[in-house]
């Protein structure tokens, strides 16, 4: 046994010779009396993550020939990963439910990815991530095969990337797996539905996209194995158009089936999904340059098998100058009704927030606030949120001294009620970097 132990020693300190990075981090929970102590470790073509919190931990291990062989890169991970990329188009193949003033500026078709566990993330099981590929740079600009594997459910995807026109490129990717699902709740004899049992399922996706100079289009279509063996399509579409100052996006998506079964097993009702807007951005100024931009987006969600619907919208002006960014926007929320062949049109919920930054050398102040109110199921009643954030970022010119302070206050009031209730958050981070290990501190409060 001691010569294990002597074995590994060595080893462990062999890596601290030739590593990039050592970084040591312990997290404190005063209310929960709990450390959480992690490590880092970079080398030039290995990367090690870990965690241990009590009786729990996580790690994580990548290694790359990324910087060997730039033609052919091949990456291994394995540890508690966690899947990205093309996977979450197939979990959730809708439109995001979310909308930014901002938002809807780019697209492009994304492959298989793996992520490293975060340093407080001890859910995910043990996984294994391998992608192959080629990078020849001429008119095949990429090439890529990824699989993922959780001990349950076996993951793949293809990328291929082309460019046989100058500022031209076209991508495809498909990403598939067999996933399992649950049985239907409820086996009652008056379902309109019929009932199942769990079982797996196959799903798959395949991605088209082109990207130019003025130009962007993703189309994707998703299919789906339900559980009486047929197959039914999903189908998504993505478009940006760019105009000198103006940005123009248009994305849609559209199930007409009611029993379709994500690979993430949730069930997507018939729905259609628009949304659009726009940003015009533009350079004001001779002496202090500003950039000064607005933008509106709206999201329409149609309900295919019902008769309520939502409306989602989103519009702000923002400014970047030198030591200056300031941004303000707006989101209004509204619900559709159709009752005998009538819209009525109800106000759900809005909100209205402005952050602004200010650069002073390496010092970085930002001030931030957002005014939220939501009325109750009855339109009775409103709730009325107030937050308000002071935060500072600080980093020397090499680097060798990071430090951050997050703090946060917010009030919250029901019309009915005459009491408000307040909260008040805190957090400081610092960092030390060493010349072959580094020292991160992190404090948070509540109250």
């Amino acid at each position: 046994m001691k010569y294990i132990w002597l074995i590994a020693f060595l080893f462990m300190g062999s890596l601290c010779v030739w590593a990039q990075k050592i970084s040591f981090r312990t997290d404190y929970d005063y209310y929960k009396e709990e450390f959480v102590n992690s490590a880092k470790l970079s080398l030039p073509f290995i990367e090690a993550h870990g965690s241990v919190k009590n009786d729990l931990w996580n790690y994580g291990v990548a290694v790359t020939t990324q910087n060997l062989v730039p033609l052919f890169p091949v990456t291994f991970m394995t540890g508690n990963l966690s899947q990205s990329g093309s996977i979450s188009k197939l979990n959730s193949p809708a439109l995001s439910s979310s909308v930014s003033a901002f938002g809807g500026t780019s697209v492009k078709a994304t492959g298989l990815q793996a992520i490293m566990p975060a340093v407080k993330s001890f859910t995910k099981p043990q996984s294994y991530f391998a992608q192959a590929g080629i990078a020849p740079k001429k008119i095949i600009s990429g090439f890529d095969v990824s699989s993922f594997y959780d001990g349950d459910t076996f993951t793949y995807s293809t990328s291929l990337k082309f460019s046989p026109f100058k500022k031209v490129d076209f991508s495809f990717c498909t990403t598939g797996g067999i996933f399992d699902y649950q049985k239907k709740k409820s086996d009652s004899w008056f379902l309109t539905e019929d009932f199942y049992n769990a079982g797996e399922h196959l799903c798959f996706n395949n991605q088209i996209c082109v990207n130019t100079k003025s130009f962007s289009s993703l189309f994707i279509v998703g299919t789906y194995e339900t559980p009486f063996g047929d197959f039914l399509n999903t189908w998504r579409s993505e478009n940006v158009f760019k105009f000198k100052h103006i940005t123009l996006n248009l994305s849609g998506f559209y199930n007409g089936n009611d029993l379709v079964i994500t690979s993430s097993d949730k069930k997507i009702n018939p729905l259609l999904q628009v949304k659009t807007g726009g940003k015009y951005q533009f350079i004001g100024g001779s002496r202090w340059p500003v950039i000064c931009a607005t933008g509106i987006n709206v999201l329409a969600n149609i309900n295919l098998a019902d008769t309520e619907h939502t409306v989602k919208s989103a519009f702000g002006v923002k400014l970047t100058a030198a030591n200056l960014t300031s941004q303000l926007s707006a989101n209004l929320n509204a619900t559709v009704k159709n009752q005998e062949n009538n819209l009525l049109v109800d106000f759900s919920s809005g909100s209205v927030q402005t952050t602004n930054s200010f650069y002073i050398k390496q010092l970085k102040t930002t001030a931030s606030g957002k005014f939220t109110f939501t009325p109750n199921a009855k339109k009775t009643s409103w709730t009325f949120t107030e937050k308000a954030g002071l935060n500072f970022e600080y980093a020397s010119p090499k680097g060798s001294i990071c430090f951050g302070n997050k703090n946060q206050i917010t009030f919250t009031q029901k019309s009915e009620q005459q009491v408000s209730q307040i909260s008040f958050t805190s957090s400081l981070n610092a960092k030390f970097q060493f010349r072959f290990c580094s020292l991160d501190v992190r404090l948070e409060f509540q109250e």
